[in-house]
């Protein structure tokens, strides 16, 4: 394929997508005939289709893989980007796919400032349900001292640790996830402490914090990751897609039966000054 300056290189981005190219980048359409286009359904499952497609086509220093936009889902968000983008903007892309994901599996997703900002959102959703405990193990020593602080000027109680003995009393868990899988939406998170799956099972919402440079493109990308963890002594890890959910009596799908009725999940930046 050959342009106004000679042979195009770079990849075809779907003109349907939200992707603005950077300023100065020369840009022309055309529309090409596909045996298979692909597409995205509302659910956010993949399907395809022949027919044509209208493509920008860019000289600029970005490639990827992006998806034509069909009833909201924009998966062009979820452009890979050459090692020339920084950390910062590859971190963001992540995010932004993640968030897209993970909303397809009806997880309610925000961004928080710091770890602070997540404790302040956990706190103010109790209080609008109703609840007066948070489970919050795990956290390291300042963070919890700074959790219960803000629980405790609130008429809350925070539990960190026992929690057997504390089971009939969840409201909400509240966790820092280990990683975020950005192709399915999926939190990782160790599970490895008793506490911790008591709190993330029991509980009617869990609030997961998740920072975006532990984000990753997909569960390939943590196969170092997870092998380094699983040499350890045993470990309970855990992949959550949304809220549990089962149809196993007649086909009727219920929530929360196994778990939690909701899952939050609060991206975080990288800088914490909670």
């Amino acid at each position: 394929m050959c342009g106004p300056e000679g042979p195009v290189r770079n990849r075809l981005l779907p003109s349907k997508s939200r992707f603005v190219p950077p300023p100065g980048a020369r840009t022309w359409k055309m529309s090409v005939f596909c045996a298979i286009v692909p597409q995205v359904a509302h659910d956010g499952r993949f399907f395809t289709r022949p027919g044509s497609v209208d493509f920008h086509v860019l000289r600029n220093p970005y490639e990827g893989i992006a998806c034509r936009v069909i009833q909201g889902i924009d998966l062009a968000r979820g452009l890979v980007p050459l090692a020339a983008q920084t950390r910062q903007e590859e971190a963001h892309l992540l995010a932004l796919r993640m968030k897209t994901r993970a909303e397809a599996a009806q997880i309610r997703v925000s961004e928080a400032a710091n770890t602070g900002d997540a404790f302040r959102y956990t706190i103010d959703l109790v209080k609008h349900r109703g609840g007066s405990t948070i489970a919050a193990p795990s956290l390291p020593a300042p963070a919890e001292a700074h959790f219960r602080k803000l629980c405790g000027s609130e008429g809350l109680t925070l539990l960190t640790g026992n929690l057997r003995s504390h089971m009939n009393r969840i409201h909400t868990a509240f966790t820092v996830a280990d990683w975020g899988i950005s192709e399915t939406g999926t939190i990782v998170l160790d599970s490895s402490s008793e506490d911790v799956r008591i709190a993330t099972t029991l509980c009617e919402i869990h609030v997961a914090a998740l920072r975006r440079s532990r984000i990753r493109p997909d569960a390939y990308s943590l196969e170092e990751d997870l092998d380094r963890l699983m040499k350890r002594p045993p470990r309970f890890l855990a992949f959550i897609s949304g809220a549990s959910r089962t149809a196993d009596i007649e086909r009727v799908l219920t929530i929360g039966v196994h778990g939690p009725l909701e899952v939050h999940l609060l991206i975080m930046d990288d800088e914490d000054d909670a």
